[in-house]
């Protein structure tokens, strides 16, 4: 009899393991099945969702470049092709100056392009007081948010000031869920149509750049010389979109949100998208592995309840912009 008890014991086992796998499986084939993926990506290989990187992106996806559904985006100010990948050496950081400056344009070309097929955003901010001294800096996830909000890739931009977290510079609307790690999200949307400023951002496009082209040597062999009159067009292009009143929902600190904090991110990004119901959903977020982390748990909770499909737009960076390829299992 023992044979047999042992011998029944371990089929009850597997057969309870194999509905548990069977269930998991036909769950993540449902996540699966209901959204696609589409957007543009940059086409010089830095920062982006197929390159290791030991601190924010250690399990790479396969090479974008064979996901059919992506695209290769501009580069305004150089040709992909002539632009070598640099390292920032501290003794000479010139090479690796130019190298950013030059990337910037492909971000920024990146962004705008992914972002006028959005009918919907959902942005990963973070405040980090340690950091503080360079948070009214460049930011590359508010620049993003900022196209929606006011027609223009760029952060700081002037007076406005929709998705800071900060204390002393705090944005109207912020729902704080924890005062003590930022923790918190906020709804906006612009009204459609509206005249956006008294500025003209195409024609002042320069003013609003905060420095990121400065290092471009405009005499430089290799330097497309209507780079100027490309990022010109690219920023009416920004106005136009932000013309079109598409919502933002922005949530901040998820890295650092207890269990039912994220529960409560979870509810406010799946109402969020009920409510909106886009067809074509953006993605835009810190680079850091354990935001992307949560973020990437906020978005599988939407989907698992989401019953038609989605697209979901990426610019294929690692860290939050990875998260549609990781969830579609285009790990490396």
């Amino acid at each position: 009899m023992l044979p047999l008890i042992a011998t029944g014991g371990c089929l009850i086992v597997a057969i309870f393991m194999y509905v548990v796998y069977f269930k998991r499986k036909k769950s993540e084939s449902t996540i699966t099945r209901n959204f696609s993926i589409c957007g543009q990506y940059t086409p010089t290989k830095f920062a982006r969702a197929d390159v290791f990187d030991k601190s924010t992106n250690p399990k790479p996806i396969i090479p974008v470049e064979q996901i059919k559904s992506l695209k290769a985006g501009p580069s305004d100010i150089k040709r992909a092709e002539l632009i070598s990948v640099q390292q920032y050496n501290h003794d000479s950081p010139q090479p690796f100056l130019k190298f950013l400056a030059i990337m910037e344009a492909q971000w920024e070309g990146r962004d705008t392009q992914n972002a006028s097929i959005a009918d919907a955003v959902v942005g990963f901010a973070k405040y980090n007081p340690e950091k503080d001294v360079t948070e009214r800096k460049h930011d590359g996830t508010k620049s993003t948010l900022n196209i929606f909000a006011h027609g223009r890739y760029a952060h700081p931009l002037e007076d406005k000031n929709e998705f800071d977290i900060k204390p002393d510079h705090r944005s109207e609307g912020i729902v704080v869920l924890d005062e003590d790690n930022y923790v918190g999200y906020k709804v906006f949307r612009q009204k459609k149509n509206l005249e956006m400023n008294s500025i003209d951002y195409a024609r002042n496009w320069e003013e609003t750049s905060n420095g990121r082209f400065k290092h471009i040597p405009n005499d430089e062999e290799g330097i497309n010389s209507d780079w100027k009159q490309k990022m010109r067009d690219m920023a009416q292009k920004q106005q136009e979109i932000g013309q079109k009143g598409v919502p933002i929902l922005v949530l901040f600190g998820i890295d650092l949100a207890t269990k039912e904090q994220l529960d409560k991110l979870k509810d406010v990004t799946t109402a969020f998208l009920d409510e909106i119901k886009p067809d074509n959903l953006m993605l835009s977020g810190k680079r850091d592995k354990k935001i992307a982390d949560r973020a990437e748990e906020v978005m599988n909770h939407f989907l698992a309840k989401r019953k038609s499909k989605i697209n979901l737009i990426t610019g294929c960076a690692d860290g939050v912009d990875s998260i549609p390829l990781r969830i579609a299992g285009y790990i490396a």
